[in-house]
């Protein structure tokens, strides 16, 4: 009975050191897979953000022009795992756009997850060319009659009159994703070779669609002389499509057209202006507008919207953001000069 006694004794004691082990092996030990799911450094291209691990909030302030469209996170985790969305990230290696903040979440050994919400902050300052040769515009001829527009997200387009060594062209700059694209030589026109091209006006909205108008000779026809006429580049989707030839004008072909304008609301839907001779000989005010993915041009040069009998000039147009546009004009009353106005609401 002794030696019985003994020996449950004995046991008692080996199963209270095998809890004493397992309590104080901690995550990972025989209590199952570990829990912990922290990150615990954090920063982007070098610069370390201030991670605030109560409110599981991580804070990068970067500095002017850092392009936010692809930055590199390097971190340090004690989970198994950390994905943004469905893609796994790894450290040093995996791009994403920090335009909004972002949700990392990180999986724990026990399949347990937390979340991290990344914001940066980019610090804003001018940037002045800081010598002659700073210019965007290709060297070797005379670059006027500029023109820029921007979105909401930061994106922009500047628009130039300048010559290819021969004739007039339109050129643009475009600042897109962080970053910018300029035209590396003379050749790299929107306009159509072989014709001087002039006035560029360019308009966005805030999904980065873009539209671009000119005034341009169509070439001329046989028997006839050229007549300037309105051309248009435009950005929908992603991409350019600028006119393939001088016969892709707007304007209803026959007279002269110019000085045009356009705007944009940020639904996509634009209007375009121009003045052009009608049928009398006077200069009449005409539109093109794009609503509900169609463009509408005018189908004659009797399709003006100034009053017919005196020549109008130099119009003006704008849009809001629900589609509301005024287009605005100067015109003889018969007498004297008289400012006009066409509305759509």
């Amino acid at each position: 009975m002794k030696a019985r006694g003994i020996f449950v004794s004995l046991l008692i004691s080996l199963i209270c050191v095998f809890l004493l082990i397992g309590g104080c092996s901690g995550d990972g030990g025989s209590n199952g897979p570990s829990s912990a799911k922290a990150i615990t450094a954090y920063s982007l291209n070098g610069v370390a953000g201030t991670i605030n691990e109560a409110g599981k909030t991580i804070a990068v302030t970067m500095p002017s022009l850092t392009n936010v469209f692809s930055l590199v996170a390097t971190f340090t985790t004690t989970g198994t795992s950390v994905t943004i969305g469905t893609n796994q990230q790894v450290s040093g290696t995996t791009a994403n756009d920090f335009t909004t903040p972002l949700t990392y979440t990180v999986t724990a050994a026990d399949g347990t997850t937390t979340t991290y919400t990344v914001t940066i902050t980019v610090n804003r300052a001018w940037h002045n060319p800081t010598s002659l040769s700073d210019n965007i515009s290709p060297n070797g001829q005379n670059g006027f009659s500029h023109h820029v527009a921007m979105d909401s997200n930061g994106n922009a387009i500047i628009v130039w009159c300048q010559s290819d060594g021969v004739n007039l062209q339109i050129f643009k700059s475009e600042y897109r994703s962080g970053v910018w694209h300029h035209p590396v030589s003379l050749s790299d026109n929107i306009s159509i070779d072989g014709w001087d091209a002039q006035t560029p006006r360019v308009a966005m909205d805030n999904n980065g669609n873009a539209i671009i108008v000119w005034e341009q000779p169509d070439g001329g026809h046989p028997g006839g002389a050229a007549f300037s006429q309105i051309y248009k580049s435009e950005y929908r989707n992603g991409a350019w499509t600028h006119p393939a030839s001088l016969s892709d004008h707007i304007s209803p072909g026959g007279t002269p057209a110019g000085k045009p304008q356009v705007a944009m609301d940020n639904n996509g839907s634009a209007i375009i202006v121009w003045y052009q001779y009608d049928s009398d000989n006077n200069f009449q005010i005409f539109k093109s507008e794009y609503r509900n993915g169609t463009w509408i041009h005018p189908a004659s040069i009797n399709d003006n919207i100034s009053p017919d009998g005196q020549s109008a000039f130099y119009p003006q147009v704008a849009m809001d953001n629900n589609g509301n546009a005024i287009i605005v004009w100067y015109q003889p009353d018969g007498a004297v000069y008289q400012i006009f106005k066409s509305e759509y609401r």
